[in-house]
């Protein structure tokens, strides 16, 4: 469902069996993982432990915001 999120990521670890993954987020120079995505039953929850903004993340990998519900 979100492997274009994911696919325009960079550093994507998969933790805990693929309930939640880390990732460079892309809104901001990183050079260890401060972004985290968690799929729920009907979207991505994207968080940056740097506090960009889910809108900064969005625009930085060039997706609209509703690239992270579920079709």
């Amino acid at each position: 469902m979100y492997e274009d999120v994911f696919g325009r990521l960079k550093g994507v670890r998969s933790h805990n069996g693929g309930k939640y993954y880390t990732a460079l987020c892309p809104a901001h120079e990183d050079s260890k993982p401060s972004l985290s995505l968690r799929i729920t039953e009907d979207k991505l929850v994207l968080r940056c432990h740097k506090q960009c903004t889910f809108l900064d993340i969005l625009r930085a990998i060039n997706l609209p915001p509703g690239s992270c519900l579920m079709d």
